[in-house]
């Protein structure tokens, strides 16, 4: 079973890129925090866990979801991580995650995607994006085979300061970045709902026909980078830096 989380696609297009490999199902992390269903799950094959890494570890959200749902049949887990550049000391944050829940950690792989960060980069033009998506199938097949066959899986990338950036950086946003207190909606906005419809934690809403936050925000920027006429920003950050979203895998010219 994979259970995947993903805010532009980029966790998506891995996940649905393995499930076709390993022939096993897609669980949406996204639909059961949003609809707030039961996590319980079961599967005899192992766990595969997709996310991407928010700033050098996974989601908080993610770790709190992991350690909040019961697993049953198998007593394994993969973690695989999408990235900009590099995931700091994440595996060894998913390695204590195992202990902490009782299962076997299989390993942690990062894949590079194309950088989503919108708060603090530009994002790259369409033919560059897919230039980093077509590279990282050779990645997605190798992490595929392994676990098929069981083996665990291994970091490929290099960071310099891994346990900084893991430790107080990661720290540090989550206590005072990770937020939605600059996010600014423009009369551009035609309150067509995809915010809202999008947005994980429901942190979104449309109140007196305009679009307010409710303070709950993971930082995932999905909400940003959906909207069709760019009118959702990070006040000061994000006007300049353009869009992304990741094309389906399904439908991707590889």
């Amino acid at each position: 079973m994979i259970l995947c989380f993903s805010g532009t696609g980029n966790s998506k297009f891995v996940a649905d890129a393995l499930s076709e490999k390993i022939s096993d199902k897609v669980i949406s992390i996204n639909d059961i925090l949003k609809k707030n269903r039961k996590r319980e799950f079961k599967s005899e094959k192992p766990f595969v866990i997709v996310a991407p890494v928010y700033a050098w570890q996974l989601p908080q959200i993610i770790n709190e979801f992991i350690e909040s749902s019961s697993f049953e049949g198998s007593d394994k887990i993969y973690f695989v991580a999408t990235m900009g550049k590099d995931t700091g000391n994440t595996d060894k944050y998913c390695k204590k995650l195992c202990s902490k829940i009782g299962m076997i950690f299989m390993g942690f792989t990062g894949i590079t995607m194309p950088d989503n960060y919108v708060f603090a980069v530009k994002m790259k033009s369409k033919e560059e994006c897919e230039e980093i998506l077509r590279n990282s199938l050779p990645a997605i097949e190798d992490t595929a085979e392994k676990i098929l066959a069981l083996e665990k899986i291994k970091r490929t990338d290099r960071s310099i300061l891994r346990g900084l950036k893991s430790g107080m950086v990661n720290k540090m946003f989550n206590q005072y970045a990770r937020n939605d207190n600059g996010f600014t909606v423009s009369d551009k906005c035609t309150l067509c709902s995809a915010c809202v419809k999008l947005c994980p934690l429901n942190n979104i809403k449309i109140k007196n026909n305009k679009i307010t936050f409710m303070h709950n925000c993971t930082n995932c920027y999905s909400c940003i980078h959906h909207c069709p006429t760019q009118a959702l920003n990070i006040q000061g950050h994000t006007e300049n830096n353009g869009r992304y979203v990741c094309p389906d895998y399904k439908t991707f010219e590889k």
